[in-house]
């Protein structure tokens, strides 16, 4: 099985329609009569319906959309695929994270891959090329000279601009238009604090939770504090923790850990946290540094999805305060750290205090409104200024 887990509107469904033949090859459990398909005669439907699909050896194909909105769904689906093994193919998707929506029921272990589908990236839509030919994708290798020219600095700046300003989910992106973004906003925001939680979390003070959801949104890039939290909304600590779990279970926000091995005096706790949704974070300095973060963390699942090892995201601090915003650790190893600044200052001297300790590979101050340059930024050396259209270029 593949399960294929997101935001919502972040085109999930629309990448799974696009494997299937028929109309039949899916079922959404929102779909009243879909969803009677489902409990009452699903292998009724499997054996005589389901058309061959030619996506995998002629075998067949069944999607299943928000499926995880059963309460034994775990369950449900480890039968149909201990029923069809080697005969179906089955995609799942949802908008609930499918790797930590547990509510109870057997394990899943060794019947799935897990895919997770994020917004819209630079180097998705400055046209990032994946060569097929490689068995596995190379994170280190940049997009060909080619590529770079065809898309020049201006056409660059254009996608950059609109991607920074109106997010990336795809529907808002493809309009381009400011009073579409705000009423699509407006509903999304609707549907996420009312619909899907109330389906997910059976949470009714949803004014309490989506001022909440508010105040994350107001100090992204910030240490995540519960007992603040608990007092601004006038909820006990333990409340604010199970919905603070929700939200990121629902892909309103992440957190980053810091990293503490081979730091001397570094903090243990306190994750950041970030927006899935930067284009509506109101402070422009803590809007960039969310976009930046949301690309990275981007590339470290896809890079752990497709198999080519441990990758994981944090951010650097001790005791005196010392900080740097980004560590990408590659098995374990520190190997690329990342200052982001809005304009083009100085170097970090923290970048100098964090490498003595952890000689990572790359040490990059990321420029965001820095020019696109033609160069491939996993072949420098040292200390360097980098122009974030660049890197992001040379991401996924």
């Amino acid at each position: 099985m593949v399960f294929i887990c997101g935001a919502r509107q972040v085109g999930k469904t629309t990448l799974a329609k696009m494997l299937i033949q028929h109309e039949r090859n899916y079922l959404n459990w929102d779909n009243i009569n879909h969803r009677a398909i489902m409990m009452k005669n699903i292998f009724e439907y499997i054996d005589d319906e389901i058309l061959p699909n030619n996506l995998h050896n002629n075998k067949a194909l069944l999607i299943l959309d928000e499926i995880h909105k059963y309460s034994d769904w775990k369950n449900y689906i480890k039968g149909l695929y201990d029923q069809y093994k080697g005969r179906v193919i089955f995609i799942i998707t949802g908008s609930a994270r499918l790797d930590i929506y547990y509510k109870g029921g057997d394990s899943l272990m060794g019947r799935y891959f897990l895919y997770h589908i994020y917004q819209l990236s630079i180097g998705e839509l400055i046209g990032h090329q994946y060569k097929p030919e490689i068995q596995y994708w190379d994170p280190t290798w940049s997009i060909n000279n080619s590529a770079i020219e065809d898309i020049s600095t201006s056409g660059v700046n254009d996608v950059w601009n609109r991607l920074f300003t109106f997010g990336g989910y795809p529907e808002p992106y493809v309009k381009n238009d400011s009073a579409f973004f705000n009423r699509w906003q407006l509903l999304r925001n609707k549907q996420l604090f009312t619909e899907e939680i109330r389906d997910y979390a059976h949470i009714y003070d949803v004014d309490q939770f989506e001022l909440m959801g508010t105040l994350l949104a107001n100090q992204t890039g910030c240490q995540l504090n519960y007992s603040s939290l608990a007092k601004k909304i006038q909820k006990p600590e333990s409340t604010v923790r199970s919905w603070v779990h929700i939200l990121q279970n629902t892909y309103y926000f992440f957190s980053i850990p810091p990293w503490s091995s081979n730091v001397s005096r570094s903090i243990l706790k306190m994750p950041k946290t970030y927006l899935y949704d930067w284009s509506v974070i109101p402070d422009y300095g803590s809007k960039v540094e969310n976009f930046i973060a949301v690309h990275l963390l981007k590339s470290v699942s896809y890079w752990n999805n497709i198999g080519l090892g441990s990758y994981n995201l944090f951010y650097l601090r001790d005791k005196e305060q010392h900080e740097v915003d980004f560590l990408i650790v590659k098995n374990n190893q520190p190997w690329i750290i990342c200052e982001v600044k809005a304009h083009d200052t100085k170097i970090s001297n923290n970048l100098a205090y964090f490498q003595n300790q952890l000689h990572a590979k790359h040490v990059i101050q990321l420029i965001f409104d820095a020019d696109f340059i033609d160069i491939d930024v996993f072949t420098l050396t040292g200390t360097k200024f980098v122009p974030a259209k660049t890197l992001l270029s040379q991401l996924m």
